[in-house]
């Protein structure tokens, strides 16, 4: 969905048109928009994966620096 479609405004090969050259501008910047947010939400989670990597790496030297003075106290 575009605005056509929920207008009513549709071709028989199921695709959307509209009358208005504004809804047609309107269409353009909602599927920009689109584009837009899927990018963002793509670099979002990427981020969340490179941050719980560098997470779990942290907490992995830490674990080893417990073992390693649990050693050397024995």
């Amino acid at each position: 969905g575009g605005l056509a479609g929920r207008a009513g405004v549709e071709l028989e090969d199921g695709s959307e048109h509209s009358e208005s050259p504004l809804l047609d501008i309107e269409n353009k910047n909602l599927e920009a928009l689109r584009e837009r947010t899927e990018d963002w939400s793509e670099d979002i989670a990427e981020a969340n994966i490179v941050q719980k990597a560098i997470t779990d790496e942290s907490l992995g030297e830490d674990t080893e620096e417990v073992e390693s003075s649990e050693v050397e106290v024995e």
